[in-house]
């Protein structure tokens, strides 16, 4: 897929990112769709005026979406849908070119603080926090600073908790930072030896969730984590030769959202989006004929999910999903 969580990462993990041109915090075109908290129930496509991919990661409990845009010439900028109008965002220590620019939106804190990540000119990864168009920039002090490698956030909750990962010579590995101070989060399970692993989102309760890998034969699988403690999460469907990523979660109802694929799969979408609620998997597929992938990102406690699809075409579009 060309959108992902991470953006430029090292050896197996490498997904995509966004971007766009200027600095700063920039108006952007308004929406021909309506304003989202106005949206009816079901199905809906949101994407960013004139982007040849958009895609959705993240949604504040207001109705503010954020996430990432590619224009024609290949550029990659990060996104906020507010109010009726499309916003850039984009951290001024990234890259500004509207062909090799790298930058991503992931989420809002209470007070209105935006988070992301951008890629530098070397390659090196960034996280950031966006205060009224005044970038914090957020690195791990354990991540090597090499190009592809650095630091990502990937979420934050209402507190302002961001979590995220970042790299070292070992690997990829979660982190959670808050008020200055970096906790490494690695998943751990007794007997098995993980390749890699990462935090994708973070509830208002502390609430972790995320993704990891043990061997590429045996697959991948999520976690949820607190206060210590570990709880491996696979959905059935996937199976062991396949992966389950959980991506988001709500504030506090606790519902996750995600995507899962399996290589044993035969027929229908090799993706497939799904909500994991009371210890329930419910797919969640955009009903679009010829769509080869659904992946869900954000929920609010109402249950709201955005996240975005792949048109038979191959195109990237964002989506928001109404109960």
């Amino acid at each position: 897929m060309l959108f992902g969580r991470l953006l430029g990462t090292a050896a197996a993990i490498t997904m995509g990112a966004a971007a766009l041109a200027g600095s700063g915090t920039a108006a952007g075109a308004t929406s021909a769709h309506p304003e989202p908290r106005g949206l009816t129930a079901g199905w809906h496509t949101m994407n960013y005026p004139g982007a040849k991919d958009t895609a959705l990661f993240a949604v504040s409990p207001e109705g503010d979406y954020f996430g990432q845009y590619q224009t024609s010439k290949g550029g990659l900028f990060g996104l906020e849908y507010k109010a009726g109008k499309w916003l850039t965002i984009m951290d001024p220590a990234g890259v500004t070119s509207t062909s090799t620019a790298n930058q991503t939106t992931e989420g809002e804190t209470a007070k209105g603080a935006i988070v992301g990540a951008y890629t530098n000119a070397a390659g090196v990864n960034y996280g950031y926090i966006d205060t009224g168009g005044k970038f914090q920039p957020i690195s791990d002090p354990s991540a090597q600073l090499h190009k592809g490698q650095g630091t990502v956030i990937t979420g934050v909750n209402p507190a302002g908790q961001v979590v995220g990962l970042f790299f070292d010579a070992t690997g990829a590995h979660g982190f959670t930072y808050l008020n200055g101070k970096y906790t490494t989060i690695d998943y751990t399970s007794k007997g098995a030896t993980i390749a890699y692993s990462w935090v994708n989102g973070i509830s208002s309760k502390g609430v972790m969730v995320g993704y990891f890998c043990c061997t590429a034969s045996k697959g991948t699988g999520s976690y949820l984590y607190y206060h210590g403690v570990f709880a491996g999460q696979t959905d059935p469907k996937a199976g062991a030769v396949g992966a389950t990523e959980f991506i988001g979660i709500a504030p506090t109802s606790g519902e996750v959202v995600g995507c899962w694929w399996s290589n044993a799969q035969k027929g229908g979408p090799p993706v497939y989006g799904f909500s994991y609620k009371d210890k329930t998997y419910t797919d969640m597929n955009y009903p679009l004929a010829g769509v080869t992938e659904t992946c869900s990102q954000g929920v609010t406690d109402a249950g709201l999910v955005d996240g975005y699809y792949v048109d038979k075409a191959g195109v990237e579009h964002g989506f928001v999903w109404v109960p």
